[in-house]
């Protein structure tokens, strides 16, 4: 396959949460057309487990579907910050929990076709309780927890519509993980 040839980029939004790019396009054949884009920052996803094996999950309102959701910890790398400081803060900032262990477990493209932006997925282990919360803005999170991966899964699936992303990070989990923390 024949990369599509970029021939000029408008930004029609550019702030701290979004930048938004029209590109002009050639396609293979030789007509042109304008691709829509959205460039942002990698974001980190953490599964966070207890000293004692249990298993943090949140409920967060998204304004986007609408809907207090069900997920794992996530946020985006802020610029001068490595993928895994940013699961450090983000664990200490949405749960109050820090990790005696952090480890990469994978790593993927959520929407190749509107964004480059790589989701970093972490296990966090022997997590107990910090200073508590550090929300940002308008940030709404309940952190609470489950006894095992599984009852986590089984808890993300039941929603009426399921954090895709939260699911992906159970692709990615180790066996070793999976068999421990089950």
């Amino acid at each position: 396959m024949k990369p599509l040839k970029k021939l000029k980029t408008e930004t029609l939004i550019d702030n701290k949460y979004a930048k938004v790019l029209a590109d002009t396009i050639e396609l293979p054949d030789g007509r042109q057309k304008v691709w829509y884009r959205q460039d942002k920052p990698d974001v980190v996803m953490v599964c966070p487990i207890t000293k004692d094996g249990k298993v943090i999950l949140q409920r967060d309102y998204r304004y986007g579907v609408d809907a207090e959701m069900v997920e794992f910890c996530a946020g985006w790398i802020d610029e001068g910050e490595t993928a895994e400081s940013t699961a450090h803060r983000e664990l200490l900032e949405e749960t109050g929990y820090k990790a005696e262990k952090m480890t990469l477990i994978g790593k993927g493209v959520a929407n190749p076709t509107w964004s480059q932006s790589v989701i970093w997925f972490f296990v966090a282990e022997g997590c107990e309780l910090g200073d508590g919360q550090h929300l940002r803005g308008v940030e709404q999170v309940e952190p609470f927890m489950v006894d095992n991966l599984m009852k986590a899964k089984e808890y993300i699936m039941k929603e009426e519509l399921p954090d895709a992303t939260s699911m992906a990070l159970f692709g990615y989990l180790p066996k070793e993980i999976l068999t421990q923390y089950s």
